[in-house]
């Protein structure tokens, strides 16, 4: 017994609808179809109310090759997903290894974003090939019809270059006509600046110092104080003690 039912696609991901009950009645022409460890988060339609998120749990979901995903709620509720308006697909995959125990399997974060929400896939082992490929295959748009070019008569093309070419003749006959009539153009010439002529330029513009006054400028004399270390030992263990004061005061600072 076949059953055909028109079913309205989600607007928002958190209104569930009547749907064919299984396991009496199930989907024809589907790519995967199967349990699988899902949650949803719908968006809220005010901003300042937090997006509701579903429970976690085992679903039974349809993935048809018409680019359909149908995710049973219940067996009688749930919602119907077009794919191919599926933002953006993200599919986090690794292995997870745990030796003590013997646990070795590969699992799978699907992510659908759409844009009143997400679904969220939790794939194990052989099911993450079969649900990704399945969901990328349905959540790809077809390609855009080219239309091709029409073709152009080679009579008409004919013409089309005569007048084009008569055309541009009468325009470059009246252009001569106007350039003969026209005053004559003063044309300003500006010399181009060069670099040995900018330097040459800024030279004349710079007052040069003399010789005398540069290095004056550039090098201090040296001073005529001559600095002598104590030579008794009280006074050596004095500045030893400042010099070790200062030290740790400096240290504490550094702490702190």
């Amino acid at each position: 017994m076949s059953r055909s039912v028109a079913l309205v696609v989600a607007d928002r991901l958190n209104k569930y609808i009547d749907l064919p009950p299984r396991p009496k009645f199930k989907v024809n022409d589907v790519l995967q179809r199967g349990n699988v460890f899902s949650f949803v988060r719908s968006k809220s339609t005010f901003f300042a109310f937090p997006d509701e998120i579903s429970s976690l749990k085992n679903r039974f979901i349809n993935v048809t090759s018409t680019g359909f995903m149908i995710i049973y709620e219940t067996n009688q509720k749930g919602i119907v997903v077009d794919l191919r308006r599926a933002l953006n697909v993200f599919c986090e995959a690794d292995r997870f290894v745990k030796k003590s125990k013997k646990i070795n399997y590969l699992r799978c974060h699907v992510k659908i974003r759409l844009p009143r929400g997400n679904i969220h896939l939790f794939l194990r082992d052989e099911n993450v090939h079969k649900w990704t490929c399945a969901i990328m295959r349905a959540s790809a748009r077809p390609g855009k019809l080219v239309s091709p070019v029409p073709s152009i008569p080679l009579e008409t093309m004919e013409t089309h270059l005569e007048t084009a070419i008569e055309e541009e003749e009468e325009e470059e006959e009246i252009s001569t006509a106007c350039e003969s009539c026209a005053e004559p153009v003063t044309v300003i010439e500006v010399p181009n600046s060069s670099v040995r002529s900018l330097r040459l330029k800024l030279e004349k513009e710079l007052v040069l110092m003399p010789k005398e006054q540069f290095f004056a400028e550039v090098y201090h004399p040296p001073t005529n104080e001559i600095v002598l270390e104590p030579t008794s030992e009280q006074e050596k263990k004095e500045e030893e003690a400042e010099v070790e004061r200062e030290k740790n005061w400096w240290m504490r600072s550094l702490r702190c």
